[in-house]
């Protein structure tokens, strides 16, 4: 059994590798690779991995080769590659995080707001789970609201610098509704260390949740800041 491992690992690292030179060839040959493609590509070598219970190995080729392609200026293709891995290790804190880091650098060279919204929002499920209102925690949620600002302040610009081989930008009324919820975890996560800057953080939420039509989101918010008050 064992030896059949070695094997199957052995030609699953050959088809990598078949798959990372020729890569390496269009980009030594300037000649362009389609996003799409190349995600579709690497998604089939993945299915071939995960059949063959070999992910760590996945992991180990495509981590380094991601490395590789920031390291020649091919941002796109390493973002889609650390989003793959993202997306395959949900289970793996650890990991995960050292991959969004990676990945939130990325969506910031590119300027790609939306991008960075959602690399952000990886580490964010992270945080809040493991250290809820901690220091990291709460930056990585002004890293979001910023990302979100930026969108719902220059929606068009921010379609236009989306870099996505399979996804559509919402409308911006979700963007809007996306940035008065995280100013309700922003609120939530400051309400002991700063209680007014929870409380500007909410009532800026609340105007938005009466302008979209959300009544429900108002009662919440309203229950948030009652208890901040009620502190004081």
């Amino acid at each position: 059994m064992k030896v059949n491992n070695q094997v199957t690992s052995s030609h699953l690292n050959k088809l990598y590798k078949n798959f990372t030179n020729g890569i390496k060839k269009k980009i030594s040959e300037d000649i362009s690779i389609k996003p799409m493609s190349y995600s579709c590509q690497l998604h089939d070598l993945g299915m071939r991995f995960e059949q063959q219970n070999q992910r760590t190995e996945l992991n180990r080729l495509s981590s380094r080769f991601a490395e590789f392609l920031v390291s020649v200026g091919e941002q796109s293709l390493a973002g889609i590659t650390y989003s793959f891995l993202i997306k395959l290790n949900k289970g793996n804190i650890k990991f995960v995080e050292e991959i969004a880091i990676k990945a939130l650098a990325i969506a910031k060279r590119q300027h790609d707001p939306v991008h960075i919204m959602a690399r952000a929002n990886d580490l964010k499920k992270i945080y809040e789970k493991i250290e809820p209102g901690s220091d990291r925690h709460i930056k990585i949620l002004y890293e979001i609201k910023r990302a979100l600002n930026n969108i719902c302040k220059n929606y068009a610009s921010s379609q236009k610098r989306f870099m996505s081989v399979s996804t559509k930008m919402k409308p911006l009324k979700q963007y809007e509704l996306m940035l008065a919820s995280i100013q309700i975890d922003l609120g939530k996560a400051l309400q002991l260390k700063d209680p007014k800057l929870a409380t500007e953080e909410l009532l800026t939420a609340k105007k938005t949740f009466i302008q979209l039509g959300y009544t429900d989101k108002v009662e919440v918010t309203d229950k948030i800041l009652r208890k901040i008050n009620s502190c004081k």
